[in-house]
């Protein structure tokens, strides 16, 4: 039998935060100042944020301390929230900005998903440190923990609903006019309804995962201004913060493989080296 669930937590009103097992920093996502959007309104803000980044991003890099930098932590912040607010409160659009270019009616027309080799380019020029890299392993992992418990559940659950509907019928209950045929009994109705109540909550889960792991890559493994690079960067694409996450420990892991090749007494640099 199911069992009832706390309820979905919405991540834009959360304040406390979750700690990220191994990785030492909390991912807390604080309230949200910036108001929801419709698709149109956000491909504009976004654009605005953008577009005054985008030419403070040398000075502020230059010297982390001037106006420039704050400036651009500024538009960051805001960016950030706008996009957890509009995501969480409207999962479907999540999904089209990670395959549909920030532009307007007025831009030129871009087509197809972005390739693989956005993401790579954009993260090997942010030059994280080993040990950002390493805390976006142990980010990832810590991720792929969470999404495997709740699909797992979700498979429970959606089992139990179709075990629990398509059960034989018991004696039912008589309901005269439109329904008289109606043998589903009545106790399997509490039943069906509780499942179904744990399915929108795991699925509230699984958008809260990806919010969360998403902020704590920016916020937590990045400096801001790496971040500003990285949407700089991807314009006109919108960063999926998991595809760069697993960029990162991709890079980081063939840097490790290198290494190994060629450390003292491997025997294929032993080889390779010059007598």
């Amino acid at each position: 039998q199911a069992t009832g669930g706390p309820p979905p937590v919405d991540p834009i009103t959360q304040q406390a935060g979750s700690t990220v097992g191994g990785v030492g920093f909390e991912v807390s996502l604080p309230s949200c100042d910036v108001q929801c959007r419709g698709w149109v309104e956000f491909v504009e803000f976004y654009k605005d944020q953008i577009l005054q980044m985008a030419p403070l991003l040398a000075p502020a890099q230059a010297d982390p301390t001037c106006e420039a930098a704050s400036t651009c932590e500024r538009l960051l912040r805001e960016l950030s929230q706008a996009t957890r607010a509009i995501f969480h409160r409207n999962p479907a659009m999540r999904d089209k900005v990670h395959t549909t270019p920030i532009v307007t009616e007025d831009d030129q027309k871009f087509l197809g998903s972005p390739d693989k080799t956005l993401w790579q380019g954009v993260v090997a020029a942010l030059h994280l440190t080993p040990s950002q890299q390493q805390q976006a392993r142990e980010l990832q992992s810590y991720y792929l923990r969470r999404m495997t418990a709740i699909m797992t559940q979700r498979q429970q659950l959606c089992n139990l609903l179709m075990s629990t509907c398509s059960a034989a019928p018991g004696p039912g209950v008589e309901i005269s006019g439109y329904w008289s045929n109606n043998k589903f009994p009545a106790e399997k109705h509490s039943v069906a309804l509780q499942i179904i109540t744990d399915l929108q909550s795991n699925i509230a889960d699984e958008t809260l995962a990806q919010i969360e792991a998403g902020h704590g890559l920016i916020c937590k493994v990045m400096t801001p201004l790496q971040a500003c690079s990285a949407f700089v960067g991807l314009y006109p694409w919108f960063p999926d913060k998991l595809a760069m996450m697993a960029c990162i420990v991709e890079q980081q892991g063939a840097a490790a493989s290198t290494e190994q090749s060629g450390a003292p007494g491997n025997p294929a640099a032993a080889e390779m080296a010059p007598v």
